[in-house]
């Protein structure tokens, strides 16, 4: 599957909240970097990292909601999930992994990061 930056906003997000697996906007921003495209921040702020604003996937329970403090990032979470208690994070695991320099489909990078939280426990 080839991804456009437009479609790789709706995948990350999608597989990682399938997951119940906390993210933020930083980290959306990093991994398209990692993923060698340009994401544009401004239409993935206005469409899906607003604060306060929830989010449930077709055929899943779980309520998502965005948690954004004053100058850190938008964080997206389970709503039974407080995103300041997780014990990963996945701008460093991206850098860790050094996802930028692996020649992998964009699949593979998200599922790369999906074990290695899953490792992590």
């Amino acid at each position: 599957m080839k991804l456009d930056k437009n479609l790789l906003l709706w995948y990350f997000t999608s597989q990682l909240m399938n997951k119940e697996i906390v993210f933020s906007d930083v980290d959306y921003y990093n991994f398209s970097k990692a993923c060698k495209l340009v994401p544009d921040m401004k239409e993935a702020n206005q469409i899906f990292f607003m604060n306060n604003q929830p989010k449930r996937l077709i055929n899943k329970n779980t309520l998502f909601t965005s948690y954004k403090s004053l100058l850190g990032p938008c964080y997206i979470h389970p709503q039974y999930v407080n995103p300041k208690k997780i014990e990963y994070n996945i701008t460093k695991i991206i850098n860790d992994l050094q996802l930028s320099k692996q020649n992998i489909t964009p699949q593979e990078k998200l599922q790369k990061i999906i074990d290695y939280i899953g490792f992590l426990g």
